[in-house]
């Protein structure tokens, strides 16, 4: 985007896992430790990277951590064209939560005796301040200056560069959704920009999960189920961007993702309060699910091939659905919580209005593709890689109970 040009209505993003570690084989709890990737973890970026390699990426944005960035230099190696335009960023709001003294010792998995309660937890990164370091994160990257207006045209315009001619040209090669904006030109190359975002399991949980899921800042369809995010998985969904008209020298001093804001933010974790409005959205997701739940039990019972205990299932799945709505409707039309909530929008830095609309509401994008592996089918490890066994470099631990899911 050059700095005339206006900002780009959406986004596409790719979040992206690194490839495979020793540690990820052996269980080993890393965190920050920097490890590298080992032969099958390249293999897995290098197929990721060709997999990827038809999309044009405006931006590939990476943890500074070895196994993160170098996975993002397979996938800027493979891009068309080699474009002169990309390059790797470097954000640390995007490395591994940090787990402490727990690093380098044995994940015993989530099923395992819960610890002694003298174990400590030294260095542990609290959720809420993992949470708030990739809220700020996702703020500053879906925010956009409102575009500067025109200057007069000089009398002689010279011809661009060649850079700037490879800026003005990129393309985006994804199908636009049926449910973006109506007045959307599709032919308008500043609608939309891709950027594959590439760091680890337990912060991408926590943006995906905690933050964006959470607070109702991204629509799922009605029977979605959050899975595992294995390495090089990739989580594709589309958010709309957010209008920043705050002057330019209040922009440079607190960008949208600054922590001094994150009262302010328009994207929240949940332990900050999110905005007004997207409590609505839960009530408008369940009624959806309720609804679909219910096509689905009718079509159910007109089947004859269907059994007694997939029914009873389906009929207690919609009384859970029905009660948890109806109790959501009560709670918040008390002393005219409802009222002022529709009344209520998500607010940009500055406080104005979100505008854009992808087809479910101002400010929400939705789910085009979770933890997808498919691109790594048939790929097959070294004889060394199969026989590699878990070893037990210090304690085992069961890290779920220590630090919390």
């Amino acid at each position: 985007m050059t700095a005339s040009s206006p900002p780009p209505r959406r986004l596409r993003v790719l979040l992206i896992r690194h490839g495979e570690t020793d540690h990820n084989v052996a269980g080993i709890i890393q965190g920050q430790i920097d490890t590298p990737l080992n032969a099958f973890g390249r293999l897995q970026a290098s197929t990721t990277a060709r997999h990827l390699s038809h999309v044009r990426l405006d931006r590939i944005i990476t943890s500074p951590l070895q196994r993160a960035r170098d996975t993002a230099q397979a996938l800027l190696d493979h891009q068309p064209d080699s474009s002169q335009q990309l390059r790797l960023e470097q954000d640390a709001r995007l490395q591994e939560r940090a787990f402490g003294i727990l690093e380098g010792k044995v994940y015993a998995g989530p099923v395992a005796k819960k610890p002694d309660s003298t174990t400590t937890t030294t260095g542990i990164e609290e959720k809420d301040s993992l949470c708030e370091r990739l809220a700020g994160f996702w703020n500053e990257l879906v925010t956009f200056p409102a575009s500067p207006p025109p200057s007069p045209s000089p009398k002689t315009t010279p011809p661009p560069s060649s850079e700037q001619t490879q800026t003005q040209t990129l393309t985006n090669q994804h199908a636009q959704n049926p449910n973006d904006d109506a007045d959307d030109d599709d032919n308008d190359n500043n609608n939309e920009q891709v950027i594959a975002l590439i760091s680890h399991g337990a912060s991408i949980s926590a943006l995906l999960d905690q933050v964006l899921l959470a607070g109702q800042y991204i629509h799922t369809p009605p029977d979605f189920q959050p899975s595992r995010r294995a390495n090089c998985s990739i989580t594709e969904i589309v958010v709309p961007t957010i209008t920043d008209r705050r002057p330019a020298s209040i922009r440079a001093a607190k960008p949208a993702g600054h922590a001094d804001l994150k009262h302010e933010w328009t994207i929240r974790p949940l332990h900050l309060g999110v905005q007004g409005a997207q409590q609505l959205l839960e009530i408008r997701n369940l009624d959806v699910q309720l609804a679909h739940c219910r096509q689905i039990a009718l079509e159910a019972a007109a089947n004859s091939n269907t059994d007694d205990d997939t029914q009873r299932t389906l009929s207690s799945h919609i009384e859970t659905l029905a009660a948890r709505s109806e109790s959501l409707h009560a709670r918040l039309e008390m002393d005219g919580v409802m009222a002022k909530l529709e009344g209520d929008v998500l607010r940009s830095p500055g406080g104005e209005g979100v505008v854009h609309d992808l087809g479910y509401g101002p400010g929400v994008g939705y789910v085009v593709m979770w933890a997808d592996t498919t691109h790594l089918q048939g790929l097959v490890k070294s004889v060394e890689e199969q026989v590699l066994k878990k070893h037990g470099r210090g304690d085992k631990v069961n890290v779920d109970e220590l630090v919390g899911k």
